[in-house]
């Protein structure tokens, strides 16, 4: 069934939503990566890498969302959400709760400033994936819901 004159704007809208979002993530991606290879670059070689090319990976996917073809764009917007989810935990893992840990064991007078920045980028980024990942959902469920309506 093809996409009524009147869900027209509404997905435009969502596409719209979804990219701007998208843009976040991408340069929260470039910092995190930066601050990956110039401050954690002694700790956790392997892991960093490896969430590096997952967030790689969900930049590839989530780049290909808005430009997708319904039929791709069910199965695309899934992949981004479950990628997004796992570079999130790993960040989160490998950088965010070390720098946690470091904050609550120094106390906040003797914070470094490296323990801050992770944590602030783990943060930051875990949060605008979630909306990423909600606004892809949105915006795929409205141009290709993966139940059907009770009018299909």
């Amino acid at each position: 069934m093809g996409i009524s004159s009147s869900e027209q704007p509404l997905i435009a809208a969502a596409r719209r939503k979804f990219e701007r979002i998208f843009k976040w993530q991408v340069g929260l991606t470039a910092v995190w990566m930066v601050y990956a290879v110039v401050v954690e670059h002694s700790q956790n070689v392997l892991r960093l890498g490896l969430v590096m090319v997952l967030a790689a990976a969900t930049l590839v996917v989530g780049s290909e969302v808005p430009k997708a073809s319904k039929d791709r764009l069910s199965l695309l917007y899934q992949i981004y959400g479950l990628l997004c989810t796992v570079v999130c935990f790993a960040i989160f893992l490998v950088v965010g709760a070390p720098s946690i840990r470091h904050v609550t064991e120094q106390g906040l007078d003797h914070v470094s400033d490296r323990a801050l920045a992770g944590t602030l980028l783990s943060t930051a980024y875990v949060c605008v994936s979630v909306r990423a990942t909600t606004l892809a959902q949105a915006y795929g469920e409205a141009v290709a819901p993966l139940k059907p309506t009770k009018g299909d």
